[in-house]
Formats: C-alpha cells, sequence, structure tokens
C-alpha cells in the first residue's frame, strides 16, 4: 500500500485565541509562533495515537485483496479508480470505529481516495493540544536550568487513551 497524497482540508482544532488564553498570552508578537505549536501539538498526538483529528483528503494506491484505510477515523469515500478508471463496482465495509475495509475482487491496481478525521475531536484532545502547547510555550529549551522538571507525559497519555488506535504507542 502507497500513501500517494495527504491534502489539509480541516482547520486545527484549537484557535489561536484558545491556545493564546490557556497560555496566559496578551502580546500579538508570539503569535506566529503559537501557532506553530498547536500545529506541531495536533501532529504530535496524531502520530503517538494513529489518529487525524483534523479533516485530510488521503488518496492511496494499492494491489492488495483486503485493503484497510490507514488513516481514521474514515468519514466518506470519494473516489475509487481500477487500473486508473473511475469505478462504483466496489465492495467496502466500515464498522463502528470508524475503520473501512476494502475487498478487490480484481487483483488489479486500486487507488482510493477518501476523507478522514474527526467533524470535532473530543474534549480530552482539544485539552490534550492546549496542555502541550502552553508547556512547549513556557519550556522553549530541552534542558531547563534552575527550574523543577515538568512532566506532563503522563497525563497527556491517559487523555487521549480512549481514543488511540490499534498499534499506537
Amino acid at each position: 500500500m502507497f500513501i500517494k497524497n495527504i491534502e489539509v482540508i480541516g482547520e486545527e482544532p484549537v484557535t489561536l485565541p484558545e491556545a493564546k488564553n490557556y497560555c496566559r498570552v496578551d502580546i500579538s508578537e508570539d503569535d506566529a509562533y503559537i501557532h506553530s505549536l498547536i500545529t506541531a501539538a495536533r501532529d504530535h498526538i496524531e502520530t503517538i495515537g494513529r489518529m487525524t483529528l483534523i479533516k485530510k483528503n488521503v488518496t492511496l494506491t494499492t494491489g492488495n485483496n483486503k485493503i484497510k484505510l490507514p488513516l481514521e477515523p474514515f468519514i466518506e469515500i470519494e473516489s475509487v479508480k481500477v487500473n486508473g478508471d473511475i469505478t462504483n463496482q466496489y465492495d467496502h465495509m466500515a464498522n463502528y470505529e470508524g475503520e473501512c475495509w476494502f475487498v478487490n475482487q480484481s487483483n488489479a491496481t486500486v487507488e482510493i481516495s477518501y476523507i478522514c478525521g474527526y467533524e470535532e475531536i473530543p474534549k480530552p484532545i482539544w485539552q490534550s493540544i492546549l496542555m502541550l502547547v502552553g508547556h512547549w510555550y513556557d519550556n522553549r529549551s530541552v534542558v531547563q536550568v534552575g527550574r523543577n522538571v515538568t512532566d506532563i507525559d503522563f497525563t497527556l497519555k491517559a487523555l487521549i487513551a480512549p481514543y488511540k488506535r490499534w498499534g499506537a504507542k
């Protein structure tokens, strides 16, 4: 299976005003930095949770008979091509966890374009993004001299644990 394209079509789940409020920032000089922290925090949580938080259009190609769409939660199929031709002759099954499986009857090259991500992310994940943004905003260096050690790893993992996909770390 080869992921050909991933296009972000949704908005970040945490807005700049929400992040600034959480970080207790009133100035606008750090807006670009805080926005980059929002994106980095969302990306980090997507990676460790093996989930897609914002809407994305994903295109993948494969020649396998059974195809499990790799990025979840699944929203809808945009198109299916078999050997380059668009078709609506395919068998697929979506389950309650947002997973979608295809059965490729022809053993041909199949290209699937689909939408995945949350319509609205769960509040614990939203909170975990804010926590990471606040932590990274306050601790800009890898090592902090003269400060107490702050570890948010346990809390972060506890917040996202119910939403992690199978096989996530």
